[in-house]
C-alpha cells in the first residue's frame, strides 16, 4: 500500500467496481494453486464470514472439510475441482457495527446458476454449518 503502484491500482479498481470497496489481507490455504483456480473459473464465489471477535478455533479445519465435500460432488454440481481456498483476515474488519476478524473462502463454479442450484441441495444444507459456525 505504501508503494508507488498502489494509487494507480486503486484508481483502476474504482473503474471496474460499484459501491465501496473493502480490502482485506488473507493468507489463503491451500497455497498451491487453489486460489488461482478459483479466480480462473467462470464464476468465483467469495464468501466472507464476519466474526466477533474472531472465527471459531476450528474454522480452518472446517474449511478443509468443506473443500473435501465439495470435491466429492459430481461434475454436474458445477464446482470447479480443487478451486476452494480459505483463510482469515489479518485485519480487524467491521460489518454492521461488529468488529473482529473475518474468515474468507473463495470457490470456483462453472456458472452462477450451478452455484445457486447447489445451494438448494441437501448436501449444502447438511454441510454449510462447517463454515457458518
Amino acid at each position: 500500500m505504501a508503494s508507488p503502484a498502489y494509487g494507480p491500482f486503486v484508481q483502476r479498481l474504482g473503474t471496474i467496481m460499484s459501491g465501496n470497496a473493502t480490502i482485506h489481507h488473507v493468507d489463503f490455504e491451500p497455497s498451491a494453486g487453489a486460489l488461482t483456480k478459483a479466480f480462473g473459473a467462470p464464476v468465483t464465489e467469495i464468501a466472507t464470514f464476519y466474526c466477533d471477535p474472531e472465527p471459531i478455533a476450528d474454522w480452518m479445519s472446517n474449511a478443509t472439510k468443506a473443500a473435501e465435500w465439495l470435491g466429492e460432488q459430481p461434475a454436474e454440481a458445477g464446482y470447479v475441482g480443487d478451486s476452494a481456498a480459505w483463510g482469515i483476515t489479518h485485519e480487524v474488519v467491521e460489518r454492521e457495527g461488529v468488529k473482529g476478524k473475518a474468515a474468507v473462502i473463495a470457490i470456483g463454479w462453472t456458472s452462477r446458476e450451478a452455484h445457486m442450484a447447489f445451494r438448494g441441495t441437501e448436501t449444502f444444507r447438511e454441510n454449510i454449518g462447517l463454515l457458518r459456525g
